[in-house]
């Protein structure tokens, strides 16, 4: 069993929810995982709620691609897409911010130009992109 934290659609406000991952999740049989957080396709009630199409995924892939991030200075805290509270330094937060706002910019330029040529109008951004995703675990080994 795994709790989550899911809105309620009545008040908005997150309430936490026991949840089991389906059987046919490709992390069902997953003895335990290097991070707390799951992102999944759909949840499923049946004889429990059941989430299915689950993946664990690290920190660094949801600020590039959660939701909107929201910095709080003060408290050093890092809020992803109003609900995702992750603890950072507060210049390191608005740095992701920035990198994902060129991020989603460029992606932006993909779609208004399919025949644009990503590697070639951001080698340096998805180079950073990579590099980053490539070295979170070591980032936060020690």
């Amino acid at each position: 069993k795994l709790v989550t934290q899911l809105a309620n659609a009545a008040t908005g406000r997150l309430e936490a929810q026991s949840v089991a991952l389906h059987p046919c999740s490709v992390c069902f049989n997953a003895p335990s995982f290097e991070s707390p957080l799951l992102v999944y396709a759909e949840r499923v009630q049946t004889s429990a709620v059941y989430l299915r199409d689950a993946t664990m995924v690290t920190p660094y892939p949801i600020l590039l691609f959660g939701g909107p991030i929201q910095v709080q200075h003060s408290q050093g805290v890092a809020v992803v897409g109003g609900w995702l509270r992750l603890r950072c330094n507060a210049q390191v937060a608005v740095m992701w911010r920035e990198l994902r706002g060129r991020l989603e910019a460029l992606l932006a330029q993909k779609i208004a130009s399919p025949e644009l040529d990503l590697w070639e109008a951001g080698e340096k951004l998805l180079g950073t992109v990579l590099h980053l995703l490539d070295t979170e675990h070591a980032n936060h080994a020690h």
